[in-house]
């Protein structure tokens, strides 16, 4: 800062306290291109205090160093925002060292002046900022102002402003340092909390005395003189009588949806202080607040010798964490207040506004037809598979996690899609990666195990060892969807199996041996090793994985390209609609619409926006537990399960009875309920079967006593063209053959539910061809009995 006279820069400095005024003169080029010019109020200011700009004398003409802003109009414009518009807060702030959350929003509408000068000279602004917030906190709680010999480090009140511009990363430049500035991020890695001095106390080693010194960009000022014994170089620094503050360093990098096509992501590093600290892990989005600096980089961490190509990074005053993580489009300001409240706990948003948002999807919660009001609006542009929706909302809602004295139990699921290719299992999975508050999406071809994992690698900042995140412990809290899973190495298999299982990564790597959470829901898709599926071949053997892999899904669906021929045609249909918008009535694309359908026909869906809030508070809010009915449904129907166990067989396991703990507590989420009906453990059961029978196994056994699932992991093959099913239908037509000469469609689709409509269809087709019935349509089959078809 200075004055427009020939003032010593020390003298400057104590009229306005900038710890920071100590720095060189930029040159002349600097101040042409950054000098915030005084807008009409401040020349109006300064004639009406009939202050001559030439008198330096006066000190209303004081200026703050380097620019054309008037101290004395900035302070008082300051602290007429503050008691215009800040009143409020600041008497609920009842103790030093609060902080204040600055709008830069509220700022600029107030004053562009006071908002543009903020924006260009953080530093010195806010310094005076905050002198003024001080005097009015002081004067509020009945205390003298120490405003003339107060400095930077004894202001009751810190100023932390947000809703700045917002950069990407790669575009901070040159122009942009010593400004305000905000950046949205991925936390890809956070350092240890480090300890700096603000302010060093020197003991003179002769008489004892005490001398303070302040901290100014890293350097302390050691007195050359006592001026109690005048002796030179006496002073000894006393570490235990200094103050620290706590530090952190953040590593942001760019997330995925802001990079274009080709682009690698960029990397910055955000350094945080005191309540900031330690409130973000990797993985969490974040939009940083803050100065951007920037720093010579050292030829050598022991040396003096450095490089004339600076860094930056980013001085933290402000971090607003995002409960969303990964969405293509920009979400609207309510739906990301809304979710950084569930982030946050509530800190972030109006009660007011957030109660009325709950309210309003509570009321569709409790909607007779809620799930399959979830399960249009689940990936509402692939047609059909509503089967694999259903387990999908299961996956993205999860159940509940559990802790017992010696062990936990695990609420997350976890889901396998697996068969022929080209049957948008890669697009259900980016739909589930777009609409999940937090996730990671990966290929297993492109990725190796300390990608999924961790590796170490050296700071940057402190010279020590640490561990950067993977995808499985960026995705904690998540879900990690992984495509092409069949073409992962076995040692990379060997990592999930921990992870799936105990939701813990082990690390014993470069001298760290650590052990990391990693709860995440894991969302597989895998095609068979012959890119077709071969009936003759177990599950395990097509995808060429190992049964403790495959057993660690709670869900595993099989999708074939073997649908009739009025699928396709509807299939077609539904492609043309969509792209065509012609159709009225048809539930639309709503992966990228933030309204809701509010359609009263029966085809009422929600937006992906809506979707998101939804099940971000149902897995942050309901925490369902079984009812007594709904246990001994649980058991009653895993005893039906497994039976009697045959020779040569295998048979369900204890997991499978944690998997329909899973689902049920699920499916109860989905109704927002806090208790788990026995109605939830049937739809459950109900979604284990129709998996199960899409593999392959025969469900029929249940009756019989158990089921076989060796089809699935191992032993026996899958019956050729969804054999057992065939062979079931022949048995159930050939039953009805003396008596009939037809059957209804429908009465086929219910006694066969635990089957998909398309299987029965192709059942139905082999069955043509094999001449035990004439043909079928949309509403019967029928067989030879001179050609007639009867309307039974």
């Amino acid at each position: 800062m200075s004055q427009e006279s020939s003032h010593e820069p020390n003298q400057e400095v104590s009229n306005i306290h900038d710890p920071f005024a100590h720095a060189p003169v930029p040159p002349l080029e600097f101040f042409e291109d950054s000098i915030v010019q005084p807008s009409p109020d401040a020349d109006n200011y300064v004639r009406s205090m009939n202050l001559n700009p030439s008198d330096s004398t006066s000190d209303e003409n004081t200026v703050i160093w380097g620019t054309s802003i008037y101290i004395n109009f900035f302070g008082d414009l300051s602290r007429e925002y503050l008691e215009k518009h800040e009143m409020q807060t600041i008497l609920s702030l009842t103790c030093e060292g609060s902080r204040l959350h600055l709008d830069l929003e509220k700022v600029e509408s107030f004053s562009s002046y006071l908002h543009m000068a903020i924006i260009k000279h953080p530093v010195s602004c806010l310094s005076v900022f905050e002198m003024a917030l001080g005097d009015i906190w002081n004067m509020q709680h009945g205390r003298t102002s120490a405003q003339d010999s107060r400095t930077i480090n004894q202001r009751p009140i810190t100023v932390c402003p947000f809703n700045a511009k917002e950069y990407r990363i790669s575009q901070l430049s040159k122009e942009l340092t010593e400004m305000l500035v905000a950046v949205r991020g991925i936390v890809i890695r956070t350092s240890m909390v480090i300890p700096e001095m603000n302010e060093a106390e020197f003991r003179c080693e002769e008489c004892h005395s005490i001398s303070t010194a302040t901290v100014d960009r890293a350097r302390i000022s050691e007195p050359n003189r006592c001026p109690g014994c005048d002796g030179k170089l006496t002073f000894r620094l006393m570490h235990h009588l200094c103050k620290y503050e706590d530090k952190q360093i953040v590593k942001l990098q760019e997330t995925p949806e802001e990079m274009k096509a080709g682009e690698i992501p960029t990397a910055l590093s955000l350094v945080i202080f005191n309540a900031m600290v330690d409130s973000v892990v990797p993985g969490d989005v974040v939009v940083a607040t803050g100065i951007l600096r920037v720093a010579p980089s050292r030829v050598n961490s022991n040396g003096q010798q450095c490089f004339s190509v600076m860094r930056s990074y980013l001085d933290g005053m402000y971090l607003k964490k995002l409960k969303k993580r990964n969405a293509h489009d920009r979400m609207s300001q309510n739906t990301e207040a809304f979710l950084s409240v569930l982030a946050n706990d509530g800190s972030e948003l109006h009660t007011e506004e957030f109660e009325q948002e709950v309210a309003r999807l509570h009321k569709i919660s409790l909607r007779e037809d809620i799930h399959s009001v979830l399960r249009r609006s689940m990936a509402p542009s692939i047609y059909g598979m509503e089967q694999a929706k259903d387990g999908l909302l299961s996956l993205l809602f999860g159940g509940t996690a559990k802790e017992f004295t010696s062990s936990t139990c695990r609420g997350e699921i976890n889901i396998c899609l697996c068969g022929d290719p080209g049957l948008a299992k890669s697009q259900l999975l980016a739909h589930v990666h777009r609409i999940s508050h937090r996730g990671v999406y990966v290929s297993g071809r492109s990725s190796s195990s300390v990608g999924l994992t961790a590796y170490v690698s050296r700071d940057y900042d402190t010279g020590e060892r640490v561990l950067e995140s993977g995808a499985l412990v960026l995705s904690d809290g998540g879900v990690c969807c992984i495509d092409e899973f069949d073409k992962m190495d076995q040692q990379q298999r060997n990592v999930l199996k921990e992870v799936m299982e105990q939701h813990t990564l082990s690390i014993a790597k470069a001298g760290i041996v650590c052990q990391l959470n990693a709860r995440t829901s894991i969302l597989a898709a895998a095609n068979p090793k012959e890119s077709k599926w071969n009936r003759n071949l177990t599950v395990v053997e097509n995808l060429n994985l190992d049964s403790g892999l495959l057993s660690r899904f709670d869900l595993i669906y099989l999708m074939l390209d073997e649908h009739p021929e009025d699928f396709h045609r509807l299939l077609a249909a539904h492609l043309i609609d969509m792209f065509g918008c012609q159709k009225e009535g048809k539930a639309v694309d709503l992966q990228t619409s933030d309204t809701t359908n509010e359609e009263s026909s029966g085809e009422f869906t929600l937006s992906s926006t809506d979707l998101t809030k939804y099940i971000a508070y149902a897995r942050a809010k309901i925490k369902p537990k079984l009812n007594a009915a709904a246990q001994q449904e649980l058991i009653q129907s895993y005893c039906s399960l497994r039976g009697a166990r045959s020779s040569g067989s295998m048979s369900p396991t204890l997991r499978t009875l944690e998997s329909l703990i899973r689902l049920a507590e699920s499916r109860a989420k989905m109704r927002w309920s806090e208790v788990v009906t026995a109605a939830d453990v049937r739809d459950a059961q109900n979604m284990v079967y129709a998996a199960w029978g899409s593999t392959g196994i025969d469900m029929a056994k249940i009756e019989e006593g158990g089921v076989d699932v060796s089809v699935v992991f191992g032993g026996k093959a899958v019956q050729g063209a969804t054999g057992i099913l065939e062979n079931r239908l022949q048995v159930y037509i050939e039953k009805h053959k003396p008596n009939r000469s037809s059957l209804r469609m429908a009465e086929i689709l219910q006694n066969f539910s635990t089957f998909s409509p398309e299987q029965v269809h192709e059942a139905l087709r082999i069955l043509e061809t094999k001449s035990v019935i004439s043909g079928y349509d949309a509403n019967s089959i029928y067989w030879k009995r001179e050609n007639e078809t009867l309307g039974v």
